[in-house]
């Protein structure tokens, strides 16, 4: 079979073609989207259909698609040897189960994202921000601890345990660390929470 007619490659080439349209106006977008099922409906081969979830998820995440791009980021992460972009789609769920409200499953999924192992801070600061700020909001009382103490508690955590590796980080996580800084200072200056130690 030549590679003209060989669907992996063209499979290889729809996928392609669909990432230069992820960055576009929406249109753009929903031209993608088609390419992207076109891509997954012709290639059996694994490294394909990753790069493919990945990019559906993206592209529904960043239109506001919520319940699709949750779909997407699902379909890859229930895919054991799919790990390049494991991080990301798990950021996707979470912030697209936030977005539709769904804030139980929200939760949980920040969580799976700052304790896995190995995390880089661009993603784990977003995570544990994220978490702090929905667990403030939702600030229900019925377990051991408030969702208040245990979102202020867990940010000085974090603080604590990335005070070195700051030093070396980028502006941008920088920036991120300062803002969770503040929202623990603003959280341990609450009456609904009690200082860590105390």
């Amino acid at each position: 079979m030549s590679r003209t007619h060989d669907p992996s490659y063209q499979s290889e080439a729809l996928i392609g073609l669909a990432k230069l349209n992820a960055d576009g106006i929406k249109e753009q977008q929903i031209q993608a989207l088609k390419l992207l099922g076109q891509a997954l409906e012709n290639t059996r081969e694994l490294s394909l259909k990753e790069r493919a979830l990945y990019l559906l998820a993206s592209i529904h995440s960043n239109l506001g698609d919520h319940e699709k791009a949750i779909d997407s980021a699902r379909a890859y992460l229930d895919q054991e040897e799919f790990r390049r972009h494991k991080t990301v789609c798990r950021m996707i769920l979470a912030k697209s189960y936030q977005a539709s409200g769904q804030t139980e499953k929200a939760l949980l999924t920040y969580q799976q994202v700052f304790m896995s192992s190995g995390i880089p801070n661009r993603y784990l600061a977003p995570a544990i921000q994220n978490w702090m700020e929905l667990l403030w909001e939702r600030n229900d009382n019925a377990g051991s601890k408030s969702d208040r103490q245990i979102a202020y508690e867990g940010g000085n955590k974090f603080l604590k345990m990335t005070t070195q590796a700051i030093k070396k980080a980028s502006p941008t996580e920088k920036a991120r660390w300062e803002k969770i800084s503040e929202l623990v200072e603003s959280y341990e200056a609450s009456s609904d929470t009690s200082k860590a130690g105390e």
